[in-house]
């Protein structure tokens, strides 16, 4: 198998084969590092310059914002949300498409190393998600009050259907990732602010957090594996379904959350000029992926390309050459999430299906469902489509009930 490779300082990539070994972890020391260690190889925190008079314990405490607005309240009541309980898909039909990208690519008194080919990653991440119809945002350098501020602007929408959040910089273990000015924490500066009790606005609806840094300084080598002839075995699952109502329900504050980073807890995380192997990954899958997969399953995808497709080349750094990386995926979705199909796609006309009630259903009859519904016609995807995702369920007295409307 041919991989794509990583050369220091260099703008083509050579290929090499895989040839991982059970070679035990390897911690790169930041002290240690040398004039030969490439200045590009990755997002782990190289040094630590401490200007005059700065603070020993800055790197860890999130700046004085005296500005900061008192909390939104909550309204009274339930908070409002375009999809319905027992529906198996978020709905992305209604509201507006957010992403926000924090970049960094230098960093206050040159404390750490510069981030060559992150505006690459930039570039690519704006194509694909306003090809989804996202509204891309973009901080270049921004301090960590200039992160917070960002996110107080978030919580002031209430029209959004979906938020993406790009985090690209250097980052260290325990959740440690570094502004132009400071460093702070993953879970103490960001997740909480994305939170129902901040953010109404966002409540029940998917956030997705794609993070490229480095979570750490260890590398890995690998291990070689190779299929048995015990043939393949085959998983299949299929959703219940199930009548949704309008009645208030409760759901966890961590719900809804997808953070998907470019390495495994303590790992680096390569780049190179051209960009960095997961943003470009991600990218690649996401516009390639046919518009039935969901995100989960073109995440997937991502993590698959990544940890069989890449591999290290820095021959003048004998800790970094020839290692391999895999992104880690955490999310708490309680819903599929399609970012190029909608429940507005059509349906063609000769077409005619069975329910769950065993009554056909002819086109123009599905047609008029939809349209009862609020939902325009186009002809695109077929009606099995919707019938395997749980958009249209059960026949109620008015017709065919649209789940995903």
């Amino acid at each position: 198998m041919n991989i794509e490779t990583m050369e220091h300082e260099q703008e083509n990539f050579s290929t090499v084969a895989v040839s991982p070994t059970n070679t035990p972890t390897t911690t790169i020391s930041p002290s240690s590092s040398s004039s030969e260690v490439p200045t590009d190889h990755g997002d782990a925190r190289a040094f630590t310059f401490s200007p005059p008079n700065t603070p020993q314990d800055e790197n860890d405490a999130i700046p004085f914002h005296p500005e900061r607005p008192q909390d939104l309240p909550l309204p009274d009541g339930p908070l409002e949300t375009f999809t319905d309980k027992d529906a198996s898909v978020y709905n992305l039909n209604h509201g507006g498409r957010l992403a926000v990208i924090f970049n960094h690519s230098q960093y206050k008194y040159d404390r750490l190393d510069p981030r060559s080919g992150t505006d690459q990653d930039v570039l690519v991440i704006t194509e694909m998600f306003e090809e989804l119809n996202f509204k891309v945002e973009t901080l270049d350098n921004p301090t960590v009050d200039d992160i917070v501020s960002k996110l107080w602007d978030v919580q002031k929408r209430q029209d959004l259907c979906i938020f993406a959040l790009f985090i690209l910089t250097h980052g260290e273990a325990d959740g440690l990732l570094h502004a132009y000015d400071s460093s702070y924490r993953f879970h103490k500066t960001i997740l909480p602010e994305l939170l129902p009790d901040l953010c109404p606005g966002l409540a029940g609806r998917p956030k997705l957090i794609f993070m490229q840094a480095c979570q750490g300084d260890k590398t890995d080598s690998g291990v070689l594996i190779k299929a048995s002839q015990a043939g393949r075995i085959r998983h299949t699952s299929t959703d219940s379904s199930k009548a949704a109502n309008n009645l208030p329900y409760c759901i966890p504050n961590f719900c809804d959350l997808l953070m998907f980073s470019s390495a495994y807890f303590g790992q680096y995380s390569f780049r190179s000029s051209k960009g960095s192997w997961f943003i470009q990954a991600l990218c690649h899958e996401i516009k390639e992926s046919k518009p039935e997969e969901d995100l989960v399953t073109v995440l997937t995808n991502v993590s698959r390309n990544v940890a069989l497709n890449k591999q290290s080349n820095v021959p003048s750094c004998p800790a970094l050459h020839k290692k391999k990386q895999v992104p880690l995926k955490q999310d708490t979705l309680i819903r599929k999430v399609f970012l190029k199909s909608y429940a507005t796609h059509a349906i063609p006309v000769e077409q005619t299906v069975t329910n769950v009630c065993n009554k056909t259903v002819t086109a123009d009859a599905k047609k008029e469902a939809l349209r009862s519904a609020g939902v325009e016609i186009a002809e695109t995807i077929k009606f099995d489509f919707f019938q395997q995702n749980n958009m249209i369920d059960h026949k109620s007295a008015a017709g065919w009930y649209i789940m995903v409307s």
